[in-house]
């Protein structure tokens, strides 16, 4: 037996880290080839994520890791020749498994890759990218050669019975790879180059082909890997998500009985929300009925991560947000200052109040105002305002961090006016705090949105504010970005701007001009133009309508202005080929209209039609429409629209 061999054994046969230590202090350098810098790293590695393995001992481990890698390295320079993809793969493995980033072996792996690359299996690609990934690497010429590889592997990898080519777990490791990467690396894939797009459609087609192969994890990580992706790859991620989704929905009782980790639960919903699934009305039937299952399970961090999901998805089941706000607050305090704002957050996205929650916080978050950053005070003031909830212990802690301009420096703008809408909803008093945000506000002002205006201009004025400079910044904004409002936000900010009492021409000149709005239809293969304009006030006059969505201080007239719901309700309509299209609907009508009904010789009302945008639509199907507002009627036919309608 050759002395390389024997170390082999040694090296197997090794109980503990310590008799790793001793084999590698010992051996020579000669003995120590690839095979065995490989083999020695690979059980370092395993006995450092060992369950009984103590801190101390995790420490070693981490060390024999550097130790050997230091090795490799010099042999990849020295000897090249010795190494091969598979020893490359497990020296990269390791690394990521204990956590040790080793630069120089980054950059001697990149050789070996480019040159010998084209021999790796499936499973030393995926070991490879998982261990860049996992020690946070931004190697991005070494990301690129193992990412090309995969791309020409999965093309070829078709037919095979997944377990001497790409497995299920193989496809899950390099595409949680890809959603971990740091910013820098993805970009390099994504952004400069089309490598990413080509690996996750190579990556998709693989799920597509194993979905009934994936175990509880491998589904997880995969789906939460596309979720990450998406923000490059929409296209592409969403069809890979969805085949392990179309798996989720066939075997309806998978999430629920037990066979995922609470971890694997909360990365798939949270998935699910972050690919805008919320539409799939089954699917969100099962992720409830998971979270339930799971609820008193859950740790702070997944229970967070749950209600952020549900909200977003616009889950209608209270119940499921009771239990997981329930379960939420007996782990107040083992909850972070973004968890507990998160979830609070979530809870009012949806309008649901659970007084145990709200209790918790309000007893906990003021003695941990010093964890609160930026968004944190942000969602957490905003969650109590939403649901009209008094926390003045909260609102007073948070008053005095909004008093150091430091710490308000550091917020957005639409963080800051989440903080000021909340102030002035709850009438909490701002003390200096206001001086501090108005003047961030004004730094920030060019930066704000329609809605950020509008909902500064409203607390502001709640809160006496009599900052002339800053409500004039206010106004100029409003001006410069007059294109960017919809008549809706455009109205409330001009109500709000009112009760701030300063008087703008150029502002009122501005808004008071008539505007041209076009809208595309795509289902229609046509779009439509109108002419709208947002009325002066009738302030002065015996006429008194407001719109009232702005508690009585909007604008008179309204009906001049194309609302956001018109559009919508338009919108939909377009995409509705007969009056049956919708379930809904076919139901409601329970077979009045027959099997085979059109829109040919229906007759349509619209009251308070204002620009009359939906009347049109139903005209362009071919109902004939009366379109009704104030005192004005008119009707629109088929006949009398064209590709472009001017009103």
């Amino acid at each position: 037996m050759s002395s390389q061999q024997a170390l082999n054994r040694a090296v197997s046969a090794a109980a503990d880290v310590q008799a790793l230590q001793t084999i590698l202090s010992t051996a020579r350098d000669e003995d120590v080839n690839a095979i065995n810098c490989a083999a020695i790293a690979g059980k370092a590695a395993k006995i450092h994520a060992g369950r009984w393995t103590t801190e101390s001992e995790r420490r070693t481990c981490e060390e024999t890791v550097k130790t050997i890698a230091d090795r490799a390295a010099r042999a990849l320079r020295e000897t090249p020749r010795e190494w091969w993809p598979r020893q490359c793969s497990a020296m990269l493995w390791a690394c990521g498994k204990v956590g040790r980033r080793h630069e120089g072996l980054e950059r001697a792996v990149s050789g070996m890759i480019e040159a010998r690359g084209g021999s790796a299996k499936p499973q030393e690609l995926s070991n490879a990218m998982w261990g860049l990934a996992k020690v946070g690497s931004d190697a991005h010429e070494l990301y690129a050669y193992l990412g090309d590889r995969v791309r020409v592997s999965l093309q070829v990898d078709k037919g095979t019975d997944h377990r001497t080519g790409w497995t299920s777990q193989g496809v899950s490791n390099a595409a949680w790879s890809l959603g971990s990467m740091r910013e820098a690396a993805a970009k390099a894939m994504f952004e400069e180059s089309a490598l990413g797009r080509e690996v996750v459609d190579g990556l998709a087609n693989a799920v597509e082909e194993r979905a009934s192969l994936f175990n509880p994890q491998e589904c997880a990580n995969t789906m939460w890997a596309f979720a990450k992706c998406s923000a490059y790859v929409p296209e592409e991620s969403e069809r890979g998500a969805k085949a392990l989704v179309g798996r989720i929905k066939r075997e309806r009782g998978w999430m629920s009985r037990g066979e995922f980790q609470c971890q694997h639960v909360s990365n798939v919903i949270w998935a699910c929300a972050k690919l805008n699934m919320g539409d799939d009305t089954e699917l969100v039937e099962i992720l409830v009925e998971t979270a339930r299952e799971y609820a008193n399970k859950f740790n702070a961090q997944e229970l967070s991560m749950i209600l952020w999901a549900f909200a977003t998805m616009q889950a209608q089941d209270e119940k499921i947000m009771h239990a997981l706000a329930k379960a939420m607050a007996r782990k107040v305090e083992e909850s972070n200052a973004q968890q507990m704002a998160t979830a609070a957050h979530a809870m009012a996205k949806v309008g649901v109040y659970n007084s145990q929650l709200m209790k918790a916080y309000k007893e906990s978050a003021p003695t941990r105002g010093d964890e609160f950053q930026s968004r944190d005070v942000a969602f957490l003031a905003w969650a109590y305002a939403k649901l009209n909830v008094r926390a003045s212990e909260i609102f007073d802690a948070f008053r005095e961090k909004m008093q150091d301009t430091g710490f308000v420096d550091t917020f957005t703008p639409h963080h800051l006016t989440m903080v000021l809408w909340s102030f002035a909803m709850l009438s909490e008093r701002t003390d200096d705090a206001l001086q501090v945000m108005t003047e961030r506000i004004k730094t920030l002002v060019d930066s704000f949105n329609p809605r950020d205006l509008t909902n500064t201009a409203w607390a502001l004025a709640a809160l006496g504010c009599q900052d002339e400079s800053l409500i004039r910044a206010l106004g100029t904004r409003a001006r410069n970005a007059l294109s960017e409002f919809n008549s809706q936000e455009l109205l409330k900010f001009l109500g709000a701007y009112e009760r701030l009492g300063v008087n703008d021409d150029a502002l009122a000149e501005a808004v008071s001009a008539q505007r041209t709005l076009s809208y595309d239809f795509p289902a229609l293969g046509s779009s439509v133009s109108l002419t709208a304009e947002t009325p002066q006030s009738y302030e002065g006059t015996d006429r008194v309508r407001v719109d009232d969505s702005c508690g009585g201080w909007g604008r008179g007239n309204t009906g001049v202005a194309l609302w956001e719901g018109s559009f919508v309700l338009a919108e939909w309509l377009s995409r509705q080929k007969t009056p049956l299209s919708t379930e809904g609907i076919e139901k409601a009508l329970a077979g009045a209209w027959g099997e085979r009904a059109s829109w040919d010789g229906k007759v349509g009302v619209e009251l308070g039609a204002g620009l009359g945008l939906p009347s049109i639509i139903a005209s362009k199907l071919g109902v004939t429409m009366i379109a009704t507002d104030g005192a004005c009627v008119f009707v629109c036919s088929l006949v009398s629209i064209f590709s472009h309608c001017h009103c």
